[in-house]
C-alpha cells in the first residue's frame, strides 16, 4: 500500500512512499482517532495524518472473515456511533450462503 506524494501541487503524483507492504487484496481504507485501518482481512495502523506516516507495526485485529469468492472487495467505515462497520459480498452470485456473514 502507498502514499502518493504530489510535490508540485499539479495533480499528478512523483513520487511513492511505501506504508505497508505484504497485504492480501486491501481495498477499502478509514481513518479513526489516529489509526489507518485496512480492509484486505481487517488491521490497523497508527497514522500520523499532518505528515502521512505510519508508526508501529500493522496489526491484524478481525481474522477468519469469509473470502467472498468473486466478490472480494471489501467497504470499511466508520459510523457516528464510533462502530466499525464492513461490507461482505456474497461469494457466488446465484447460491445459498452457507455463512450468514456474507450477502444473501
Amino acid at each position: 500500500m502507498y502514499r502518493l506524494i504530489d510535490s508540485d501541487h499539479d495533480g499528478s503524483a512523483e513520487s511513492h512512499i511505501t506504508l505497508i507492504d505484504q497485504l492480501k487484496r486491501p481495498t477499502g481504507l478509514a481513518l479513526h482517532n489516529n489509526w489507518l485501518y485496512i480492509a484486505d482481512a481487517i488491521g490497523r495502523i497508527a497514522y500520523n495524518p499532518l505528515n502521512g506516516a505510519t508508526q508501529g507495526r500493522y496489526q491484524r485485529i478481525i481474522h477468519d472473515l469469509p473470502s467472498g469468492g468473486n466478490h472480494w472487495r471489501r467497504v470499511i467505515h466508520f459510523g457516528p456511533d464510533g462502530w466499525l462497520y464492513l461490507a461482505i459480498g456474497s461469494s457466488c452470485n446465484v447460491c445459498l450462503e452457507e455463512d450468514p456473514r456474507c450477502a444473501p
